[in-house]
């Protein structure tokens, strides 16, 4: 006897491939996506404004982003001593309209740059409920009184009106886009469950019709959490929020289902590296242990031949901390820091000076004046101060 119901997704026959860029907004369930995907090695950047929780605000987004409007002084609101953005969630909110326009439009810029090199576009709305501040929709509420907002559901022809929007502007600024829309499996309003139902109910049927052969796929997420995993026990001790087994769960799926047999294989090497450096040894100064770090430096560097990516480079500088911190005595070590980082020079210069302070115990005041060129090797230098290198804090 079967013990689950199983959720039929068809393979796409356009993919996603090692050098696809992804941009991933909506819901929290959004979020969780981008988490996993980014810690596999995956090129992907999600809500720069914040969560996004309706269709309405999904589509003033995408516009802003890809149509370039910066955002002006008269189009924040003022309320409760605060200045804040109707598109945007409360970490952009500012007592100083200046300071608020400033963060809001730098991150625009930095998203605008990565948003025109992307090829695929996860859309996950949550809800079908808005909430409006006098005559416009807010993405957040900023903490004001529950009073000064009234509350509506969008109709279905809303959400489909919002959602066809937003899926033409991403098609009239990249070219053969890979769109994939999913419906968040996460409750938005747990204290109102048959609202909830109707709220997902019209998203669903939103969505439903605009699914077609020209790259708009979607991705049965919430199906896959109601009817094939169904259980209580997915959900963390809230009962709202997915597990992160659950999650795993979930995108595997989605990888299954979307990504190309070369990304595939590319996250599968991604992760052995990540765990064999997460391994810690009870007694890390042996020569096995330095056996092992050689070969993640192997690894990375086939990897690097695949596809050139930064996280990549900072898991060499992970080795390159680990190889200092434990064999600094060695006399190869700086062979090895030198293959590291070779034609990067200032790295090289800077793990040499650090390497050098380890073997000769070099006082404090002079190691202070060598110069750190990033938060990281600032990092490295200050841990190295007190003789102890946090990997979990560094990178």
């Amino acid at each position: 006897m079967q013990r689950r119901t199983k959720v039929n997704i068809k393979k796409n026959d356009t993919l996603i491939e090692l050098n696809h860029s992804i941009f991933s907004i909506g819901s929290c369930f959004s979020n969780e996506i981008a988490q996993y995907l980014k810690a596999q090695g995956i090129n992907i950047k999600s809500n720069p404004f914040g969560t996004l929780y309706n269709t309405h605000s999904i589509k003033q987004v995408i516009k802003h982003l890809f149509e370039e409007k910066y955002y002006h002084e008269d189009e924040l609101i003022h309320e409760n001593g605060i200045y804040f953005s109707p598109d945007h969630t409360t970490r952009f909110d500012y007592k100083d309209i200046k300071k608020c326009l400033s963060k809001i439009n730098e991150n625009m810029q930095k998203t605008i740059s990565y948003i025109h090199n992307c090829k695929v576009f996860i859309i996950t709305p949550g809800t079908s409920i808005v909430w409006y501040y006098q005559d416009k929709i807010v993405a957040n509420c900023h903490k004001l009184p529950h009073a000064l907002f009234i509350k509506k559901t969008l109709t279905l022809e809303e959400n489909k009106a919002n959602l066809q929007e937003t899926i033409k502007i991403i098609k009239q600024h990249v070219e053969n886009p890979l769109i994939i829309l999913t419906l968040s499996p996460i409750r938005h309003q747990p204290a109102h469950l048959v609202e909830n139902s109707y709220s997902k109910a019209l998203l669903r049927a939103a969505i439903e019709p605009l699914i077609d052969k020209q790259n708009v796929y979607y991705f049965p997420a919430y199906e896959i959490v109601l009817d094939e995993l169904r259980n209580y026990s997915i959900y963390k001790n809230d009962l709202i929020h997915l597990k992160k087994e659950t999650v795993k769960y979930i995108i595997n799926k989605f990888i299954h289902h979307y990504f190309t047999t070369d990304l595939i294989n590319y996250i599968y090497q991604f992760s052995k590296i990540k765990k064999m450096l997460d391994h810690k040894p009870r007694n890390p100064i042996n020569e096995n242990y330095l056996t092992m770090l050689k070969r993640v430096l192997t690894r990375i560097d086939k990897l690097e031949k695949i596809k050139d990516d930064h996280r990549l480079h900072t898991l060499k500088i992970r080795v390159a901390i680990l190889i200092v911190k434990y064999f600094y005595e060695i006399p190869e070590t700086k062979q090895i820091i030198k293959g590291i980082f070779l034609n990067q020079g200032k790295l090289y210069d800077f793990f040499s000076k650090t390497l050098k302070f380890k073997q000769d115990k070099m006082n404090f005041e002079n190691y202070r004046k060598i110069k750190a060129d990033s938060k990281l090797m600032q990092k490295v230098k200050s841990h190295t101060l007190m003789d102890y290198l946090s990997i979990q804090k560094l990178v």
